[in-house]
C-alpha cells in the first residue's frame, strides 16, 4: 500500500513538471516570435528564475501553471506565438497597447479557461477568431482598435458568462448576430466606428442586465420606436453617427435609469420629446447635427427636471423660436450647453448667469438680438462663449473681462460697437480670441496684446480700431494667426512681430501702417524644430500670402496672368525652395530672405513701393 500511494504520487509529480514545461516553452516561444522589445521586459525573461518570476507572469501557487499574462503597454512588436494555446490554465491574457500584428491567434479557442482576454490597440487584422466561442468562462473580451475585419461571428453568442464585449474601432462590417440575444451576461456591449449595418436586433431585449449599448460611427439606419422598452435598464446609450430617420422614440423616456443618451450625426427628425423631463438621472443628452426643428424651445422647460444634467447640445438643428425664461431653471450642475447653428432668435437671458457650473456656452450661428448681457461675467468657471455670427449690437459688457479661466472667446461677426474692455487683460488661459467684422473702435491695448496665451487664433479684422500695433506684440510666441487687417491702425509695424516664432500667418493689410519690417534674430535651428515641424516647412503654404492680394484677385476675377506676374510669383515661390533645404546652413537667413523680396518688389512693382507706403500686403514670419 505505501509502495503504490508512492507510485502515484511520483507519478502526479512527472505529470506538473511535465505541464510546467510546456507552459515555459509557450513562454519561450512566445519571446521568440517579439521583433521589438524595447523596455527589455520579455528579454529579461531567461533560466536565472523560475519562468513563474519572469516579469508579467504570474502562476498558480500550488500547480506553478501560468494562470495570468499581463504585457499592457510595454511597446512590444512581433507576433503572437501559436503556442499561447497552449497555457491550459490562463486565466487572464492582456497583451493590450502594444504592436502586435497579423491575424489574431485561432489558437486562443483553446484557453477554456481564459476569463479576460485584452488585445485592445494593436494591428491584429483579419477575422475575429469564431472558436473564441470555446473559451467558455470568458467574462471581458476587448478588441477595440486594431484592424479587424469581416462579421462579427455569431457564436460568440454562446458565451452565456460573457459581461463585457469591447468591439470598438476596427472595420467590422454586417449584421449584428441575432445569437447576441443570447448573451444573459453582458452588461456592455461596444461597436462604435466600425461599418456595421441594418437594424438593432429585437433580441438585444433579451438581455435584461445589459447598461451600457454603444453602436456610434457605423451604418445602422433603422431604429426601433419601442427603443426604449428594449433597454429597460440602459444607463449609457450612444447611437450617434448613424443614418437612423424618422423621429426620436418617445419610448426612452421609459428608460427611468438613463445617464447617457447621445443621438448625435443621425438624420432623426421632429423635435425632442418632451417626455425626457422624466429622465430625472440623465446626465448628458447628445442630439447635435441632426433634423431636428421646432417653433419654439419649449421642449428645454421638462428639462429642468433633469437635475443632475451636465451635457445639453442641440446644436447644427433647425430649431427656431425664443429662449424660455426656464432656462434660467436648468441643471446647477449643467456645464456644457451648446445651441450653435439653428435659427433661434430674441435676446439672450440674462438669466443665463443662473447656470453657474457652465464651463462652455455656445450660442453661435442663429439670430440673436440685443445686447450680450452683462451678467455672463458672473459664470465664474466659464472656458468657451461662442456668440459670433448673430445679430448682437451695442458695447462688449466690461463684465467679460471676470471670466479669468476663459480659453476661447468668439464673438464675430456682429454689430459690436465701442471699445475692447479694457479687463481682456486680465485673461489668464486665453487661447482663442475673434472679435472681427464688428464696429468696434479705439485702441488696442498693451495688456490685451501681451496675453503669452495666445496659441492659434488673434482675430481683431474687420472694425475701425485705431492707433499704433502696440510692440507688446512680441509676447505673443505662441500665437499661429494673427490679423488685425482692415481697421485704420498706423504708425510703424514694431520688430517685435519678428519675436512671434509660431506665427504662421499675419494679416496687416488696409491699415495705414508705414515702413518696413526689420529682420529678426535668426531663430535657432533647435527652436524650428519644435512641436516636430520645422518653420521651413511651412513656407509652402504661407509663401503665397507674402504675394499682393490685388494681384491674387485679379487672376482670380479676370482670369489674367501677365508674364511679368508669372515672373513674380515664380521668384517668390524659389525663395520658399530656398528656405526648405534640408539642411540648416543652405537655407537663406531672414536678411536674405527680406533683401530677396525687396529686390522683387523693386524689379516688379515699381519705385511707387517706397518705404512709407501703406501695407496692403500680408506679411509672414521667419520662413
Amino acid at each position: 500500500m505505501i509502495f503504490f500511494t508512492f507510485s502515484i504520487s511520483q507519478s502526479a509529480s512527472a505529470a506538473i513538471l511535465g505541464n510546467n514545461k510546456t507552459d515555459k516553452l509557450a513562454l519561450v516561444d512566445f519571446q521568440s516570435k517579439l521583433a521589438s522589445d524595447p523596455l527589455q521586459v520579455v528579454s529579461s525573461w531567461n533560466e536565472s528564475i523560475h519562468f513563474c518570476q519572469w516579469r508579467g507572469v504570474t502562476c498558480d501557487a500550488s500547480l506553478q501553471r501560468v494562470i495570468s499574462l499581463d504585457l499592457t503597454g510595454l511597446q512590444l512588436a512581433g507576433t503572437v506565438s501559436r503556442r499561447i494555446g497552449n497555457l491550459s490554465f490562463l486565466e487572464t491574457l492582456y497583451l493590450s497597447d502594444n504592436s502586435f500584428t497579423s491575424v489574431t491567434p485561432q489558437e486562443l479557442g483553446s484557453l477554456t479557461r481564459l476569463q479576460r482576454l485584452n488585445l485592445s490597440f494593436n494591428f491584429f487584422e483579419g477575422n475575429i477568431p469564431p472558436n473564441l466561442s470555446s473559451c467558455i468562462n470568458l467574462i471581458n473580451l476587448d478588441l477595440n482598435h486594431n484592424y479587424l475585419t469581416e462579421q462579427v461571428p455569431p457564436e460568440l453568442g454562446s458565451l452565456s458568462k460573457l459581461q463585457k464585449l469591447y468591439l470598438n474601432n476596427n472595420n467590422l462590417t454586417g449584421n449584428f448576430p441575432d445569437s447576441f440575444g443570447n448573451l444573459s451576461s453582458l452588461q456592455e456591449l461596444s461597436v462604435n466606428y466600425n461599418y456595421l449595418e441594418g437594424e438593432i436586433p429585437s433580441k438585444i431585449a433579451l438581455l435584461r442586465n445589459l447598461t451600457v449599448f454603444r453602436v456610434a460611427v457605423n451604418h445602422f439606419s433603422d431604429v426601433k420606436e419601442d427603443l426604449g422598452l428594449i433597454f429597460p435598464n440602459i444607463q449609457r446609450l450612444y447611437l450617434g453617427g448613424n443614418g437612423f430617420t424618422g423621429a426620436i422614440p418617445v419610448s426612452l423616456a421609459n428608460a427611468s435609469n438613463l445617464l447617457q443618451l447621445d443621438l448625435s450625426a443621425n438624420k432623426f427628425t421632429g423635435s425632442v420629446p418632451l417626455s425626457f423631463g422624466n429622465l430625472r438621472a440623465l446626465l448628458v443628452l447628445n442630439v447635435n447635427s441632426n433634423q431636428l426643428r421646432s417653433d419654439d424651445l419649449n421642449f428645454l422647460t421638462p428639462l429642468t427636471n433633469c437635475s443632475r444634467l451636465q451635457f445639453l447640445d442641440i446644436a447644427y438643428n433647425q430649431f427656431t423660436g425664443e429662449f424660455p425664461g426656464s432656462i434660467s431653471n436648468l441643471s446647477s450642475q449643467l456645464s456644457w450647453l451648446n445651441f450653435y447653428n439653428n435659427s433661434i432668435h430674441g435676446n439672450i437671458p440674462a438669466e443665463f448667469a443662473n447656470l453657474v457650473g457652465l464651463t462652455a456656452l455656445g450660442m453661435s450661428l442663429n439670430f440673436l438680438t440685443g445686447n450680450i448681457p452683462a451678467s455672463l461675467g458672473r459664470l465664474p468657471t466659464l472656458q468657451v462663449l461662442y456668440l459670433g455670427s448673430n445679430q448682437l449690437t451695442g458695447e462688449i459688457p466690461s463684465s467679460l473681462g471676470n471670466l479669468t479661466q476663459l480659453l476661447y472667446l468668439y464673438l464675430h461677426n456682429n454689430s459690436l460697437e465701442g471699445t475692447i474692455p479694457s479687463g481682456f487683460g486680465n485673461f489668464k488661459f486665453l487661447q482663442e480670441v475673434d472679435l472681427s467684422h464688428n464696429s468696434l473702435n479705439g485702441t488696442i491695448s498693451k495688456q490685451f496684446i501681451r496675453l503669452s496665451t495666445l496659441s492659434r487664433i488673434f482675430n481683431l479684422s474687420h472694425n475701425s480700431l485705431t492707433g499704433a500695433l502696440p510692440s507688446d506684440v512680441g509676447n505673443l510666441q505662441l500665437l499661429a494667426a494673427l490679423d488685425v487687417s482692415y481697421n485704420r491702425l498706423s504708425g510703424d509695424i514694431p520688430n517685435e512681430i519678428g519675436q512671434c516664432f509660431s506665427l504662421n500667418k499675419l494679416y496687416l493689410q488696409s491699415n495705414l501702417f508705414q515702413g518696413t519690417i526689420d529682420a529678426a534674430s535668426p531663430i535657432p535651428y533647435s527652436e524650428q524644430k519644435k512641436n516636430g515641424k520645422s518653420t521651413a516647412m511651412e513656407f509652402s503654404y504661407r509663401v503665397l500670402e507674402i504675394v499682393d492680394k490685388s494681384a491674387l484677385e485679379e487672376v482670380a476675377y479676370q482670369g489674367n496672368f501677365k508674364t511679368e506676374r508669372i515672373a513674380c510669383l515664380v521668384s517668390v515661390l524659389q525663395i520658399g525652395v530656398s528656405c526648405s533645404a534640408e539642411h540648416p546652413q543652405d537655407r537663406m537667413n531672414m536678411r536674405q530672405v527680406l533683401d530677396r523680396l525687396h529686390s522683387i518688389r523693386d524689379m516688379f512693382l515699381g519705385s511707387e513701393n517706397s518705404p512709407e507706403v501703406h501695407m496692403h500686403t500680408a506679411i509672414v514670419d521667419d520662413c
